[in-house]
């Protein structure tokens, strides 16, 4: 069995499909925290673009568009919670992400802004983890490692509740949905990381991305000359330059999945 002969396939509102054994780049942020009715809009433009888009291009420019048009109103925090900016409440998410490294993913990297968070993560599922059964004439798999929605719902679930107790509330903490990107390549890779890391330095909460309190990079990757400007030195905060254009940021590239419409997202 190969990488592709088997999807996970997890939806609310945005699509969650990877292939096992493959690099994640990951969005979810706190409950309200875009206004209902650009998220409105996004769900009906998205149902639209979804049926009359006739090339896999077009369909992943509209999302790289709309991802980045909510990232930028995250990123200003103009209205919703933020929760996150408080450290205790920062630190319970800090700490579920390294406690399930090794356990249940490779953690790569990660910030938690005031009311969302960007992680780079590779699961633990892969082909070889998996077992092809066969139930009523269909071919399912199983394995014994979590898939991304296993992930995300443990996550959410237990950092939900505990910030939640912190802050003396009750309800929902988290959006259901999320922003799930395939990485394709190494290109993709060193992409992913440096707009997680950046995030902060574009909303020009800090100079270098290693001063926010949210930012995570692992201790294998520390060392890595792609990623040395970012831990060793300022960074310019402003991104209208070509290099920081270039150097972050973030190409979408839809695939069909097999036998069925199903689509595929990757970042490269």
């Amino acid at each position: 069995m190969t990488p592709f002969d088997y999807r996970q396939f997890y939806r609310r509102n945005l699509p969650h499909l990877h292939s096992p054994g493959s690099t994640l780049f990951t969005t979810f942020r706190l409950a309200d925290s875009i206004p209902s009715s650009i998220v409105n809009e996004y769900r009906s433009e998205r149902v639209l673009r979804e049926r009359e888009c006739k090339t896999n291009p077009e369909l992943a420019e509209f999302y790289r568009n709309w991802f980045l048009k909510f990232d930028s109103i995250l990123d200003k925090a103009a209205s919703g919670p933020t929760w996150l900016a408080i450290p205790e409440v920062r630190s319970v998410v800090y700490e579920k992400l390294h406690k399930d490294d090794v356990f249940k993913y490779r953690l790569d990297a990660f910030s938690i802004m005031n009311n969302h968070v960007h992680v780079v993560f590779r699961p633990n599922l892969d082909e070889r983890s998996l077992t092809e059964i066969r139930i009523d004439g269909r071919v399912n798999f199983m394995g014994d490692q979590d898939t991304l929605a296993e992930i995300m719902q443990s996550m959410k679930g237990v950092t939900a509740r505990d910030c939640n107790r912190l802050l003396n509330r009750k309800g929902q903490f988290w959006e259901h949905e999320s922003f799930d990107r395939e990485v394709r390549n190494e290109e993709g890779f060193v992409r992913a990381v440096r707009y997680t890391l950046r995030n902060p330095v574009k909303a020009r909460m800090v100079k270098c991305p290693m001063d926010w309190p949210g930012n995570f990079l692992a201790p294998r990757l520390l060392g890595d000359p792609r990623f040395e400007d970012l831990v060793g030195r300022p960074t310019n905060s402003s991104l209208s330059s070509d290099a920081g254009e270039k150097s972050n940021k973030l190409k979408f590239v839809v695939r069909a999945g097999e036998k069925s419409n199903k689509l595929k997202f990757v970042v490269r």
